[in-house]
């Protein structure tokens, strides 16, 4: 009982109850932006032009050659589209599983975590590092397979996966740096925004 009665305080710290509660929003926020982006990615693939009055018009090729992939989730079916063109792998469809299952695990049971489990750090280092990892590697693959094609670039054959930085990862390192332990990388751009507007 004593145990019990010390991970309830423990939890209702309000500098542990803040940061799991503002990870968890993060996780969810991140993985419902990642669910948008393979969704709008493939669709806007088929998008080819627009309408003043209905907006984006899509190709009937949208339907047959990605919601086809399956009927019943857009999801499930951009994801396969990206499979189909080698940005992904089947194991990547199955770490997207997890990151579902998780995502929903905090978003339905936030109230069990916050109160009576807590945020179990291990494992939501290695799920936000999958989905960012995930995220990163659609990314790179588009920008190189799809948007390159549209960009005034030099030589563009020969620029190699390694060679660009997505919006992703960008973010991944931001976010990175500021949950950093380390005071000095943690306040770099604040410290450094301040610079500049003296």
């Amino acid at each position: 009982m004593v145990g019990k009665n010390n991970k309830i305080i423990e939890l209702l710290n309000p500098e542990v109850f803040k940061s799991h509660l503002m990870l968890s929003s993060v996780f969810i926020a991140y993985f419902e932006n990642t669910v948008d982006y393979i969704i709008d990615q493939p669709k806007s693939f088929f998008t080819n032009c627009y309408d003043s009055e209905k907006g984006e018009i899509t190709s009937p090729d949208y339907k047959t050659k990605v919601l086809s992939l399956d009927k019943k989730n857009p999801v499930n079916a951009s994801l396969l589209w990206f499979k189909d063109f080698n940005a992904i792998n089947e194991e990547d469809i199955e770490t997207f599983a997890v990151l579902r299952r998780y995502r929903n695990k905090l978003s339905h049971e936030l109230p069990k975590i916050l109160f009576d489990e807590g945020l179990e750090t291990d494992t939501y280092s290695e799920n936000l590092n999958n989905l960012f990892s995930l995220r990163i590697k659609m990314e790179k693959w588009w920008i190189l397979n799809i948007e390159i094609d549209f960009m005034e670039i030099e030589n563009p054959e020969k620029i190699e996966e390694k060679d660009i930085v997505s919006g992703g990862e960008t973010i991944y390192r931001l976010f990175m740096d500021l949950l950093s332990e380390d005071k000095e990388k943690a306040y770099y751009y604040t410290n450094e925004l301040k610079k500049r507007m003296k």
